[in-house]
């Protein structure tokens, strides 16, 4: 993305709101589904605070069923070990963007966050 293309990015004022608004405070009262979730997924064994991988997937797939248009869930292929025979995993991505927007996906800034991963994984 050149730094020209910068001033093309656009943030949805309403959709941000609402996203924080249900998203903001994992230990407030409910007011709607999504913040019940926060805290029902599967961590790490001595570590509450951080989801295993089946956690994370559910939360992946939640955020795409709670936010249909905004949250694509896409599987991009299979771990190392899978591929192999050895166990393994699918491999997922999570595309964000708002599809009902009039605004062509290739005009919109684009962002890559790698998350969740660690040195010897």
């Amino acid at each position: 993305l050149a730094l020209e293309d910068m001033s093309k990015t656009r943030i949805d004022q309403d959709l941000t709101t609402d996203f924080r608004s249900k998203n903001s405070n994992p230990q407030a009262k409910s007011e709607g589904p999504q913040e019940e979730k926060l805290n029902d997924y599967p961590t790490v064994a001595r570590f509450p605070c951080y989801r295993n991988l089946e956690g994370s997937y559910q939360l992946m797939e939640d955020l795409a069923n709670d936010f249909p248009d905004l949250v694509t869930l896409i599987d991009i292929g299979d771990s190392y070990l899978k591929t192999v025979g050895d166990g393994g995993y699918d491999l997922y991505s999570l595309k964000i963007t708002k599809k009902t927007d009039s605004i062509p996906s290739e005009e919109k800034g684009q962002f890559v966050g790698i998350f969740g991963l660690h040195a010897r994984e």
